[in-house]
């Protein structure tokens, strides 16, 4: 009786944790579905709200039965999981398998992918006009390869493909760390297995460790600062006693918060639990965290002004009131007074509000009078809440419409379809834009494996959900989230608290990316990179508890 007693309270336990989380899959496979069929929700409709109890029902039994499987399989009478130590001849080993496999799909997309705004940042390195679109160190070293190696090298193509096997390395042995991460937790079981299966030879891996974006190496950093968090909060006085530990933190978090924008959002917001979970060493984080705002201060003041980097203004964080604006504007129009019409047509030029695409904010924020903004900024904020009181529901479905594809398994990623920039590429009839499958000028692909060449384009470019109905999955950023989620709900439920700071940074990292212009792969990058970490949520582990 006891016994029964004890499992019916622990069934109740999970039930209570995992239901505010079955309703939030419920309302996002049922908004997904619809958005992705009709381009909208229809709030009004009854039916939505029926098929969201469904699935939310059908979700929360599934999440109790998988919580307490996973009790159950940790609970087994069996050993702890022991220290393992990865020797070095087997770090060495699995470091050169990545950069085999790599190599391979390197040859097959020679120089490798130059794309991503790389045409942009060349252009603005060639004429002198680098700006902070993007992240400023980034673009003046790829400009500088790029002219460097036309002048002496005789072809761009080879400082691209020099830059991008650098590149290559340096995230094969941001794998192997990671991996030696997990061995040393895990052992050698089924996440360190998986894991290494999945850094060596899963598609979407490949393609990013041979693109120029920024979102790459910006990834292959925070994946160092995850596992650098996972050994800080195991031991928190023991990491702080090692100064060269404590500096190469230091490192990663101001390159994390140079190579993307919205990182600098996330750490802000992580900061309070970061201090909290540090506990006694709280002082010590606060330092470091003090350092590192200080550090990023002068390379993004003193220095960029320095180096001639002219400020585009706030434009880069307008995406969302760009579209929703843009939304009504179109979908609405008679909304809107003579004034409000005409003081939005003075914020962006009428053309480019017809030229709306629901799924891509370039074409509105992009096209921000970021002077005419700087000065009239209220009327911009009172135009934008008026409207917004006026049509909530366009403005609720410019947001989900724009940023669905991180959060619906079954997302289709074409929000460039209907973009003129699209237009005279290899992508300009691509049925799906999971991955920019170009190398843009002054970069030109030479294949020297065709066929394998072929089969990447074939994987960037085709509505995977319906060649590839359940493999597809693993390629979907909304598919990575809701493993995050259920790793992030059962890593709190089940007290892996050295896990704790790593769930929320990623938690906040993927809530920034909400506000930006399209919903693709690279911004959520973190998901695939970081995936043997997540699932390591799941298991006992030889640390912590």
């Amino acid at each position: 009786m006891k016994k029964l007693f004890t499992g019916m309270k622990k069934y109740k336990k999970i039930a209570f944790v995992t239901f505010p989380f079955a309703v939030l899959f419920g309302i996002a496979s049922v908004f997904g579905y619809d958005l992705e069929a009709n381009g909208g929700v229809v709030f009004a409709n009854p039916d939505v709200y029926w098929r969201i109890l469904l699935m939310s029902v059908l979700c929360w039994g599934g999440l109790v039965l998988a919580f307490a499987g996973l009790d159950k399989y940790n609970a087994k009478d069996r050993k702890k999981p022991e220290v393992a130590i990865l020797s070095r001849k087997n770090t060495i080993l699995i470091f050169f398998i990545l950069v085999i496999c790599y190599t391979v799909t390197f040859l097959a997309v020679f120089p490798g992918f130059f794309a991503y705004d790389a045409q942009m940042a060349h252009w603005q390195y060639f004429y002198d006009a680098v700006s902070t679109q993007h992240p400023w160190i980034h673009t003046l070293l790829l400009g500088y390869i790029c002219e460097f190696s036309k002048s002496h090298l005789g072809h761009a193509n080879v400082g691209i493909a020099i830059y991008i096997y650098v590149q290559m390395l340096f995230v094969a042995g941001c794998f192997t760390y990671t991996l030696h991460s997990v061995y040393r937790r895990m052992g050698k079981g089924f996440i360190f297995t998986f894991s290494l299966l999945f850094y060596a030879l899963f598609p979407t891996i490949h393609m990013f460790a041979l693109c120029s974006t920024k979102d790459t190496l910006f990834t292959a950093v925070m994946l160092v600062l995850l596992n650098m968090m996972w050994e800080l909060f195991e031991d928190a006085p023991a990491f702080f006693a090692s100064g060269r530990k404590v500096i190469f933190l230091i490192i990663t978090f101001v390159a994390f918060i140079v190579l993307r924008k919205n990182a600098l959002y996330a750490l802000i917001l992580f900061m309070p639990f970061f201090l909290f979970y540090l506990k006694k060493e709280w002082y010590k984080g606060a330092l470091v965290i003090l350092v590192t705002l200080m550090i990023f201060w002068i390379y993004d003041g003193p220095i960029a002004n320095a180096a001639g980097v002219i400020d585009i203004g706030p434009k880069e964080a307008l995406s969302v009131p760009s579209q929703q604006l843009a939304r009504v504007y179109n979908e609405n129009p008679e909304i809107f007074t003579d004034e409000e019409r005409e003081l939005l047509e003075t914020f962006y030029p009428k053309e480019y509000l017809e030229m709306y695409l629901p799924k891509l904010a370039d074409c509105t924020k992009g096209m921000l009078n970021t002077e005419y903004f700087t000065e009239h900024t209220k009327e911009y904020v009172k135009l934008w809440i008026s409207i917004g009181l006026r049509d909530p529901d366009n403005y609720v479905n410019s947001l989900l419409v724009n940023t669905y594809g991180f959060w619906y398994p079954f997302a289709v990623l074409d929000g460039y379809k209907g973009f003129a920039g699209m237009e005279g590429t290899v992508l300009e009839d691509a049925e799906n834009y999971y991955f920019a499958y170009v190398t843009e000028s002054p970069g030109e692909r030479v294949s020297l494996i065709p066929a394998l060449d072929r089969y990447y384009y074939w994987l960037s470019t085709t509505n995977l959900h319906h060649k590839l109905p359940v493999i597809s999955l693993l390629f979907s950023p909304g598919f990575m989230f809701w493993i995050y989620v259920v790793s992030m709900v059962y890593v709190f439920y089940s007290k892996k608290k050295e896990l704790y700071a790593i769930q929320i940074l990623m938690g906040f990292m993927w809530l920034s990316v909400l506000a930006g212009p399209i919903a693709l792969v690279r911004y959520v990058l973190f998901l695939f990179f970081g995936l043997p970490i997540v699932l390591s949520g799941f298991i006992r582990s030889s640390h912590g508890s």
